[in-house]
């Protein structure tokens, strides 16, 4: 008997300890089933961190002050706000700057006086006083002797002599009477108690949240601030405690009683509404229950006469907030309720209803995932215009409704924007029967197709590859009956790596009332481009597109074949090489041509390369590489333009001095592209992605290219065929050669005349740029559209732009050819019958002959000049030890060749190749 009570005995504790721990943890919980753990309860947890306002010395005293040029700002009130932060700063600076060497000990007492200042609260004056704002200030040193008098008496003089706060009133206490603002952090949230005036106490600055009896009512805890017993008597805080927010209450408990609140209550229907908008923001819980109150909230809205925009509004909130939770619960509540037919269907009675203010007649509200518009047009006009709404592409892929993304708009004429997302436009063909002199014309569109969903499962499941690629789209008419009218729907699939795009509309009749989609009272325009889908329509309805998914197992919506990535390196090769080339020699390093040629070169390298690299990125990735790709191009295009300025003023009798030419044209070169992919950036950073999900201009808008690709280009060739115009004419005006061109060789009697020679180089110049251009149209059509064709001709373009340009610019160059050959000894050699000049302490002498005559003057000046000379027999050393053709000359030199009748084709003060003429007046010759 007594083992049997002794076992009964310890069950009985144990329940009771059982029972003890479960009240203990309750009190942890704001109240329900489910049990929410209170912020407040987990705040005293070791992993929580305390925050409290910054005291650096020990020694600390309130100041408070009154300022009268400081205007209170309601700002003031929040402590976390910028304005209090940089008005605090600035005041604290101030009194530590000016009072710190007022409080120094004079010597011989060492050490320094330390002083510290802050702000802890802001309040307008009292009434009575002057305006401005008062500041309450923790001062603290670290001066156990300082005194409260003493401060006081250096405050003073601080007033007097401070230029930005002149005159301020402050009073001061060795006694802080304020509790100091303390915040607590947790893995949870956050407890944060304000700055509170001693012996009073005050709540938590965070309310109970959303889900519990007395959201947004109460605090989630309460403290009092007492003074501390131990002289002089500061403010101290008590322990706090944490509050009951009242029993957690399910999302579908609280709308049901919201719609409650509603009924008893019809003059807190914005409330209610605004509560039920909150809630479905905070939470993701929602049930069929959830959403069949939230049919009774809005059918209750739909049965007022008369609807306010702002309750239009909330409503609208409402369902964007709606629009968040999964796709199923809406499906399932059309099912057992018709949930979602309700709700559309009362939204329509409510746009009916709503009453514009004063004399407006037009009305816009956009939500992340809903947006409305309300046209009240006259009728006669509705009969002449066309009517369009929708939405634009955003800056992302799949973004969220915006202000600046809704647009409506009426026209005589119809107007398809070139970067519409969805658009619906309507034209009323005769008269619209209805009670008022205008006619209403109603516009939803819905970021997604949740309440438009089939609750017939075997359809579902037959069409499951066949899903809405779309957003939604409404367009209604307030009329007794229905009017005759065309709908012109376009739309951009949301993936557009889709097949078989269709138009569908909603058809309400079908599935016993609960709706469905139906093709058959919109058509597709088989003439629109392949990312917009276009679709005629002759009735009123919800629209939007289907399409299957592409399960072909092809290569991703954003790859580009190998042909082009092959392409490309190839044509990397061969520019760094023909700019490596150009910049290796110094005699190619000096001649303007090849510089400009090979920043041409370089340019076309970075572009194939992060080509290569980045086409195929996504997201911000994308935005990248497609402005990167777009300031190469450019900045190539502009090198060919100032190129073929260069030749033109080749033929120019007197060309152009400019000084560091170079890089005054760099400026330009570079800044100009810069500019322009600015501007596209701040416009819209998506259009850098194409409809192919590819990293450059997209062609969507149209005028994207137009106006940073297209036009630039086409003013940059008719510069260029500006630039031949002038040189051919300065060719053919000019009959005298020139030094700086080329010169040919004779083929048998016939000399080639000036254009020719310039000719040959405009041929270089010209099958460049017809290939650089035929590379880029091919590629805006690889990058914007799914055709492999354009993939293969664009690689093999790259291929041959890159072999063209070592062949032209590398091998036929005469300049680059022949300095190459002197590079590699091919040409002046010992068995060249050439006149091959050099440097020589020799000058000529006119009248008698090419042979040199020593200068005996100057065989004893030590800084001998050296001239030259013919002496040279071979390709060995002169007599001065100088390669003869290694050795540059001077223009001056240059001239007296061609006094003295030498003819020289001189390669950037090189000698390449002397023929040797006899001088005019000499009877001898070799």
């Amino acid at each position: 008997m007594s083992r049997q009570m002794s076992c009964g005995g310890v069950h009985q504790t144990l329940l009771i300890l059982l029972i003890l721990v479960s009240c203990t943890i309750a009190q942890n919980y704001t109240g329900g089933d489910d049990g929410l753990l209170s912020v407040c309860a987990l705040s005293s947890d070791q992993s929580a961190t305390i925050v409290t306002t910054e005291v650096n010395y020990e020694n600390i005293f309130l100041m408070t002050t009154s300022i009268s040029n400081l205007e209170y700002n309601l700002r003031f009130a929040n402590p976390d706000d910028q304005l209090f932060k940089s008005t605090a700063t600035a005041f604290e600076n101030e009194i530590v700057s000016q009072l710190s060497p007022l409080i120094q000990k004079p010597p011989p007492s060492s050490g320094t006086v330390l002083l510290d200042a802050s702000v802890i609260l802001m309040s307008p004056t009292p009434i009575g006083q002057s305006t401005g704002t008062t500041l309450e200030c923790i001062l603290s040193t670290n001066d156990d002797l300082m005194t409260e008098s003493f401060l006081s008496s250096r405050l003073r003089t601080v007033a007097i002599t401070s230029s930005v706060y002149p005159g301020f009133v402050s009073s001061l206490s060795n006694s802080v009477s304020y509790c100091l603002r303390e915040v607590i952090m947790t893995h949870f949230g956050t407890l944060t108690w304000p700055v509170t005036l001693v012996e009073t106490d005050t709540g938590t600055e965070e309310l109970c949240p959303v889900g519990t009896k007395y959201v947004g009512e109460r605090s989630l805890g309460r403290r009092s601030c007492s003074r501390s017993p131990v002289p002089p008597g500061h403010a101290q805080w008590e322990p706090y405690i944490c509050l009951d927010c009242g029993k957690i209450i399910q999302v579908d408990d609280s709308l049901l009683a919201i719609y409650n609140e509603i009924l008893q209550n019809g003059s807190i229907v914005l409330d209610g509404v605004d509560r039920a908008g909150i809630l479905l923001n905070e939470v993701e819980d929602i049930t069929e229950s959830g959403m069949d109150s939230v049919a009774f909230i809005l059918e209750y809205v739909a049965e007022l006469n008369v609807i306010s925009t702002q309750l239009l509004d909330a409503v609208l909130r409402l369902l964007s907030n709606l629009l968040q939770q999964d796709a199923e619960i809406f499906r399932l509540a059309e099912k057992q309720s018709s949930s979602s037919t309700r709700i559309v269907q009362s939204l329509r009675t409510i746009l009916v209803n709503t009453a514009l203010a004063g004399s407006a007649v037009e009305y816009v509200s956009v939500h992340q995932n809903i947006a409305a518009s309300l046209l009240d047009i006259q009728q006669p006009q509705i009969q002449d215009e066309w009517i369009s709404f929708g939405s634009v592409v955003g800056p992302i892929v799949d973004a969220p409704l915006t202000e600046g993304s809704i647009g409506l708009f009426t026209g005589r004429t119809l107007l398809l924007l070139p970067n519409s997302e969805a658009y619906v436009h309507i034209k009323v063909e005769g008269p619209v029967i209805t009670d008022s002199t205008n006619v209403r014309t109603m516009f939803v569109i819905y970021h997604n197709g949740k309440l438009f969903q089939s609750v017939n499962a075997d359809v579902t499941t037959t069409t499951a590859t066949s899903t809405i690629n779309g957003r939604v789209v409404t367009a209604d008419i307030r009329a007794t009956q229905s009017p005759q009218v065309t709908v012109i729907t376009r739309f951009k699939p949301l993936d557009p790596q889709v097949t078989n795009v269709g138009c569908r509309s909603w058809d309400q009749s079908l599935n016993n009332g609960h709706g469905d989609w139906s093709g058959l009272t919109c058509m597709l325009n088989s003439t629109e481009t392949i990312d917009r889908v276009k679709c005629h329509c002759d009735q009123l309805a919800a629209f939007t597109i289907f399409a299957d998914s592409d399960d072909s197992g092809t290569a991703g919506a954003k790859g580009v074949s190998v042909i082009v990535r092959v392409g490309a390196v190839i044509c990397i090769i061969c520019l760094l090489a023909a700019a490596i080339l150009f910049l290796i020699f110094k005699e190619f390093r000096s001649r303007r041509e090849l510089q400009i040629l090979c920043c041409l070169f370089l340019t076309l390298a970075a572009f194939y390369l992060i080509l290569a690299v980045g086409i195929d990125q996504s997201g911000a990735g994308c935005i990248i590489v497609g402005s990167l790709l777009h300031y190469c191009l450019l900045a190539a295009v502009e090198w060919m333009g100032i190129a073929w300025v260069h030749l033109y003023d080749l033929s120019r009798r007197k060309p152009w001095v400019i000084t560091w030419f170079m890089v005054k044209v760099s400026g330009v070169v570079w800044g100009f592209p810069f500019l322009f992919v600015i501007i596209t950036v701040a416009v819209n950073p998506n259009h850098y992605i194409t409809p192919t999900q590819r990293c450059f201009l997209s062609s969507d808008p149209i005028y994207n290219l137009i106006l940073t690709v297209i036009l630039p280009i086409l003013a940059m060739l008719i510069a260029m065929g500006v630039a031949f115009g002038f040189t051919a004419r300065n060719v053919i005006l000019d009959d005298e050669a020139k030094p700086n061109i080329e010169e040919e060789e004779e083929e048998g009697a016939k000399a080639a005349s000036k254009f020719w020679k310039l000719w040959k180089l405009y041929i270089f110049y010209s099958t460049a740029i017809v290939v650089i251009i035929l590379t880029l149209v091919f590629f805006i059509i690889m990058v914007n559209s799914s055709s492999n064709g354009a993939e293969y001709i664009f690689g093999l373009l790259a291929i041959v732009k890159g072999i063209l340009i070592i062949v032209i610019f590398c091998i036929y160059h005469r300049g680059v050819r022949d300095t190459l050959k002197i590079k590699l000894g091919y040409i002046n050699g010992p068995d060249s019958t050439k006149f091959q000049p050099y440097w020589s302490a020799s000058k000529w002498k006119s009248g008698q002959g090419v042979l040199p005559e020593n200068d005996v003057e100057e065989e004893d000046n030590n800084t001998k000049k050296l001239y030259l000379d013919n002496t040279q027999a071979s390709g060995t050393l002169t007599n001065q030890r100088f390669k003869p053709n290694s050795v540059p000359l001077s223009s001056m030199e240059m001239q007296r060749m061609g006094q003295n009748g030498v003819s020289s084709h001189v390669n950037g003060g090189m000698v390449v190749e002397a023929d040797f003429h006899t001088p005019p007046d000499a009877d001898a010759s070799v």
